[in-house]
């Protein structure tokens, strides 16, 4: 995959994996980290980055907002500033 088509699929996977964490929360789920949404079914399988990153989810203040960030790509925040 190109550098371009990497992070758009990085980027897609992040999405899947914040909104997956607020259906969680919203339903009062307890939600730790990817595993935890995998287990209870809000994410299908795994995501994987393209590019060899790793995600880690980040809870927001309110308990049910988060952030995905991608070792590789970052945050979507971070995305949109570049």
């Amino acid at each position: 995959m190109s550098g371009g088509l990497s992070a758009t699929h990085c980027m897609t996977n992040r999405i899947m994996v914040e909104t997956a964490y607020a259906t969680s929360a919203m339903t009062g789920e307890k939600v730790g980290g990817l595993e935890d949404l995998v287990e209870h079914g809000a994410l299908p399988r795994m995501p994987k980055c393209p590019s060899g990153g790793t995600y880690t989810i980040l809870p927001g203040a309110d308990g049910e907002k988060a952030t995905c960030v991608c070792s590789k790509h970052g945050s979507r925040s971070q995305a949109r500033k570049r």
